[in-house]
């Protein structure tokens, strides 16, 4: 009986937890150690198709040096538009991996609501899951300057269907492997290239300018420790501005009690950066700290 409460035989596994300080190095080190192994698997027609390590960082690869293909640069933003999904993963540690910020929206979202997240967070490449989400992003793009390109995941279809600003998946792939056989660090790069956010400097991808506040969007425990409202609007920076724009919403004022008026960071998407302390996807509602500030502001106004 004694044996049975033993535990000395048991010891924690410490190859567990891959290292890496960002969400990009933490998965290229797991490709590269981990290859072979399952990494998922996602059921298609019925039938569980597994993917290995090594299979996603492939796919993932000529993803990210695809969108370099197409002139998409560090901070730069792409939304993908799509129920979740094995390719959804990909593109969105894709875009990571370029130094980019991946954006999702909803696939229930009507058109206006697309061009509203599309245009608030600057979208430049948008990528949809099949001919219904492109239709929605076809009747909104001519009132989005930034977008350069949409990527169709499913063109089933949509084979008789031809737009220069239209490229299938597999298109970019393409170009993706074409760009890696000129440029084959280059992606590695980009990842490399984000630090994270340590004690309280904000990380290079979300920095507001002149700014030694924290990222806003860190996650909630890391929130504990953030400075109260009154040490914010002390600091001189306007959070109702910086907020809505890193989270791709934009604030509007709304009545509120006393006939005052509180700017709302208002839209429904999730948005991520490449750091580890951003990583989780942040609700576009601000955090309360700075909920009361804007409240507090407004209401002095």
């Amino acid at each position: 009986m004694s044996q049975l409460w033993d535990t000395s035989g048991i010891a924690p596994q410490k190859n567990v937890v891959m290292a890496g300080e960002t969400i990009p190095a933490i998965f290229w080190n797991a490709v590269a150690a981990r290859g072979p192994n399952v990494w998922m698997r996602q059921k298609d027609l019925g039938i569980w198709r597994s993917w290995t390590w090594n299979e996603t960082g492939q796919a993932v690869r000529e993803i990210g040096h695809g969108l370099m293909a197409l002139g998409f640069e560090a901070r730069h933003t792409a939304s993908i538009l799509s129920n979740t999904n094995i390719v959804w993963v990909l593109c969105d540690l894709a875009v990571l991996s370029a130094g980019g910020i991946s954006n999702g929206i909803y696939p229930t979202d009507a058109p206006e609501q697309v061009h509203y997240l599309c245009e608030d967070s600057g979208t430049r490449v948008l990528f949809v899951e099949d001919d219904e989400q492109l239709d929605k992003a076809l009747a909104v793009r001519a009132s989005l300057p930034l977008l350069q390109k949409i990527v169709v995941f499913d063109m089933e279809g949509l084979r008789d269907f031809h737009d220069p600003m239209v490229i299938s998946l597999k298109q970019l792939q393409a170009l993706g492997r074409e760009h890696a056989q000129q440029h084959p660090d280059m992606l590695m790069q980009r990842s490399a290239a984000c630090k994270p956010c340590k004690n309280n400097n904000t990380c290079c991808c979300c920095k507001p300018k002149n700014s030694s506040l924290p990222c806003p969007r860190l996650t909630r425990r890391a929130r504990t420790a953030q400075p109260s409202s009154l040490s914010a609007r002390k600091s001189g920076v306007n959070w109702s501005n910086c907020w809505p724009r890193l989270s791709g919403a934009s604030t509007k004022k709304t009545p509120g009690l006393n006939g005052a008026t509180s700017a709302r960071p208002r839209g429904r998407q999730f948005t991520r950066c490449t750091t580890t302390a951003c990583a989780a996807p942040s609700r576009t509602r601000a955090p309360k700290i700075f909920r009361n500030s804007l409240d507090k502001s407004s209401m002095a106004n």
